[in-house]
């Protein structure tokens, strides 16, 4: 049985098998969880064709914000289990993306939003600005969203927890 919508055709037997139990598991988190929602499972579009695109996992319903918790820790320590259960139940790595009540795509919005507000702050102060520490994920679409961006270039710095963003004007 294959989740991926219509017209997203998984690119191997092994996407769909990794999109069915991903489907399964997360189903099986919230029931565990005792907390009503659904799943959607969708490929996404990778940013490099080089790369091949995650799924994204959606849990979908009313009243899901304690499992974003503050600053997404419960979303992402969901995001790191649903993954670690899925690889090892297809028996390889599993790329994919979890999504609570649209968390991410709202972040994503927002992150986009701030990158070119600072980018742009960058260039007519001629000064270098340094974001707040973002994780991983979330400094890499700082990190697209000003690839090509006239007068401004990023870089990441620091370690672990404290690793941020700058954005340094190029002229």
């Amino acid at each position: 049985m294959n989740h991926l919508p219509e017209g997203h055709q998984a690119g191997s037997e092994a996407d769909g098998i990794a999109a069915e139990c991903a489907q399964h598991i997360a189903e099986d988190l919230l029931r565990l969880m005792d907390v009503t929602g659904t799943v959607r499972v969708t490929r996404t579009v990778a940013d490099d064709p080089a790369e091949s695109a995650p799924l994204m996992v959606e849990m979908l319903g009313d009243d899901l914000q304690e499992l974003v918790g503050p600053k997404a820790e419960v979303l992402n320590a969901l995001q790191l289990l649903l993954r670690a259960l899925v690889a090892r139940e297809i028996g390889a790595h599993a790329n994919l993306l979890l999504d609570v009540g649209g968390y991410r795509a709202h972040r994503v919005e927002q992150l986009n939003r701030l990158a070119l507000r600072m980018a742009e702050q960058a260039v007519e102060q001629q000064k270098v600005i340094k974001m707040e520490p973002l994780p991983a994920f979330e400094r890499r679409l700082v990190h697209l969203a000003l690839r090509e961006f006239n007068g401004a270039r990023t870089h990441s710095e620091g370690d672990g927890d404290l690793r941020r963003v700058v954005i340094s004007p190029t002229t």
